[in-house]
């Protein structure tokens, strides 16, 4: 007897078909769900579906994949509670990262359900939802209006960033309504990003009404925001009466956006305006972008008052490369030229405008000459410094 013990133990094949009899879960199998039961016991789950569920929160694909493999062997395996993957896709949609989306995706016949996109956006898992776009063309088909709209209201602003990419008719402005009304910033400043260029008429129709559910709602941060946001847009789209109406009845709201904007769209009165009234000022992306427009007029306020001439550099390869030899030629005459010029060349070359590469090549030898006649000098002080030095 003692001779059969061990033969019968060291025969896998005969161990396992013994085994196979046994009830309860493998080793491993019970050592990994008390390992990890602190995890589950978070996720307030314990019975259906345990051990399927907790490798989806650990993201373990190994894991799962061995658990399926297990419910295929038996009967007694696939009608055991906690093996069950009877819910698994919800699951994954709702706590899933790619490792395991990928293998619930090509291993069960139902990896890819119609609602699958759905209830991952619902579930804020913009993990999922980029998994799914990239991989799954019937998945990623499946973007309507109404996911857009609930996932707005639940203020999942990553998971909107992902859905406007792959499928942008989705979205209309009345979605700023549902973010402002529950008081969703960050989705709310994500939306109004989508819409703020849009034409007059019903974006700006939709800010308002967002505003009004903001202040009945009581979202105070929302209601601050878009009154910032309305100022910014009305600087950017020369509404220079609006500008006054809100400088005058408001104290907070404005930002150095608001300039920028108004620089960029050259509109010099309420840049104008902005400047005297308001301490915000601007970043030096209103120079540059000023520059890059053609808004002669704008740059030279902007250097008038010291705006934005940190990257004055930035902004003569900008004018250049866009062919304006007006802006151009004023930037060379009132700032330092740098080593800077040679980029706005380029970029002046790359877009064809002849005339602003005559011109600069003209400044660039200027510039050569004036670095030789300072080396020159240079070299005269060094020497005449040391033959003083000789006659001492």
């Amino acid at each position: 007897m003692e001779l059969v013990i061990p033969q019968v133990l060291g025969d896998a094949v005969l161990f396992r078909e013994i085994t196979s009899f046994q009830a309860g879960l493998p080793f491993r199998v019970a050592s990994y769900l008390r390992q990890h039961s602190a995890l589950l016991a978070r996720a307030g789950r314990w019975s259906s579906g345990a051990l399927p569920r907790l490798a989806v929160l650990r993201d373990d694909a190994e894991t799962l994949a061995a658990l399926w493999a297990l419910t295929r062997e038996t009967v007694y395996y696939r009608e055991m509670p906690v093996l069950s993957f009877a819910g698994i896709d919800a699951d994954v949609a709702a706590h899933g990262r790619p490792a395991c989306l990928a293998w619930l995706h090509g291993a069960l016949p139902r990896g890819c359900r119609a609602g699958l996109m759905a209830a991952a956006a619902l579930a804020g898992n913009a993990a999922v939802v980029e998994w799914l776009a990239r991989h799954c063309p019937r998945c990623a088909s499946n973007v309507d209006a109404d996911t857009v709209g609930a996932v707005a209201a639940r203020g999942f602003a990553a998971v909107l960033r992902a859905l406007h990419a792959l499928s942008p008719d989705a979205f209309d402005a009345r979605l700023l309504v549902e973010s402002a009304r529950h008081g969703h910033l960050a989705a709310l400043q994500f939306l109004h990003g989508q819409f703020h260029s849009d034409s007059q008429s019903q974006s700006q129709n939709e800010c308002q009404r967002a505003m009004h559910a903001a202040a009945a709602a009581g979202q105070l941060n929302a209601v601050q925001y878009l009154h910032s946001a309305c100022g910014a847009r009305s600087a950017a789209n020369g509404h220079l009466a609006v500008v006054e109406f809100l400088h005058a009845h408001r104290s907070e709201g404005c930002t150095a956006y608001a300039m920028d904007r108004a620089a960029a769209n050259g509109h010099l009165d309420v840049l104008s305006f902005l400047q005297r009234h308001r301490r915000e000022g601007c970043s030096p992306w209103a120079l540059a972008d000023a520059a890059e427009n053609g808004h002669l007029a704008v740059v030279q306020f902007l250097h008038a008052h010291a705006l934005g001439q940190d990257w004055d550099d930035s902004a003569l390869y900008r004018a250049a490369r866009r062919g304006h030899l007006d802006v151009v030629t004023y930037l060379c005459e009132a700032t330092t030229v740098t080593d800077r010029i040679f980029d706005a060349r380029r970029g002046a070359e790359s877009f064809a405008h002849h005339d602003v590469v005559r011109f600069l090549n003209q400044r660039i030898l200027l510039l050569l000459e004036q670095r030789e006649l300072e080396q020159r000098a240079r070299l005269r002080r060094r020497r005449g410094a040391k033959a003083k030095k000789k006659r001492k």
